[in-house]
């Protein structure tokens, strides 16, 4: 599928969402999304997997700038990176 964008010309008919730990880099999820949907509306269902695996989900989500615009979903804080990276 094309996405119109010179420097990125395809994209895959799914994607992926990886969760892990910050420090540790423990994987604590993983889905796949059949339809390509904003990153931001992803969390509620990656933030329910969390909880079935780790019994709580997490007060702090770290995302790329892919998750702008959504600053809070129920008790967990996002922050995404800047285009410096630097937060």
């Amino acid at each position: 599928m094309s996405k119109g964008k010179d420097h990125k010309k395809y994209e895959l008919e799914t994607k992926a969402s990886i969760a892990k730990t910050r420090d540790a880099n423990i994987l604590i999820g993983a889905l796949a999304f059949e339809e390509n949907r904003y990153d931001g509306h992803l969390l509620p269902d990656v933030f329910a997997q969390i909880k079935r695996i780790l019994g709580h989900v997490p007060k702090i989500f770290l995302g790329d700038r892919g998750y702008r615009g959504t600053s809070k979903i129920d008790n967990t804080r996002i922050h995404t990176m800047s285009r410096s990276g630097c937060g």
